[in-house]
C-alpha cells in the first residue's frame, strides 16, 4: 500500500482504471460469457426438443380426435367409476390402470403405467363426452409413445 500511495495522482488513477478494466474483463470471461454459452446451448437443444414434443402431442391429438369421431356419443349412466371403467375399456387403456382411488369430493384418482399416449388421449376425449373432466394430471414419458399418468377425474 505504501508503494501505491507513493505514486503520483495520475499514476494512481491509471492503475485504478487498469484494475477496474481487469475486473470487468475477468467478470466477462469467467461469469458472463460461460452463462451466455450455456444459455445458447439450452436454446439450441431444449427448444427444438420441446417443439418436437409439442408437434408429437398435436399429431397424437389429431389422431385421437379422428378415433373419437367414430365412437358413439351415448352417455353412460351410473357412477363415475362405472363411466371410467367402460370408457377405459373402449379406448384400450383398462389394463394399464394400476390403481383407482375414489375421493370424497366426487372425484377419482387414477395411476396408470406404460399407457400408449394416443390411447390415453382417446380415453380423455371419451370421458369428456361423458361430462368427466381432468381435475389434475401428471404425465411422464417412459419410452417412445408410452407414458406414466397420474390423473384425478371428476364429473360436472
Amino acid at each position: 500500500m505504501d508503494a501505491f500511495s507513493g505514486l503520483s495522482l495520475r499514476e494512481r488513477v491509471l492503475i485504478s482504471l487498469a484494475g477496474l478494466c481487469a475486473l470487468f474483463i475477468l467478470v466477462y470471461l469467467y461469469i458472463w460469457e460461460p452463462k451466455m454459452i450455456q444459455l445458447q446451448n439450452l436454446r439450441d437443444v431444449k427448444v427444438p426438443q420441446s417443439e418436437q414434443t409439442l408437434a408429437w402431442v398435436r399429431q397424437a391429438l389429431e389422431h385421437a380426435d379422428d378415433r373419437v369421431a367414430d365412437e358413439s356419443e351415448k352417455i353412460i349412466e351410473g357412477p363415475l367409476l362405472t363411466v371410467i371403467e367402460q370408457t377405459a375399456e373402449k379406448s384400450g387403456v383398462r389394463l394399464m390402470i394400476r390403481r383407482m382411488q375414489p375421493n370424497q369430493t366426487r372425484s377419482v384418482k387414477i395411476w396408470m403405467e406404460e399407457v400408449p399416449f394416443d390411447n390415453w388421449l382417446h380415453w380423455l376425449e371419451l370421458l369428456r363426452l361423458q361430462n368427466v373432466y381432468v381435475d389434475r394430471t401428471s404425465i411422464a414419458k417412459t419410452s417412445p409413445g408410452l407414458v406414466r399418468v397420474r390423473v384425478t377425474l371428476a364429473r360436472h
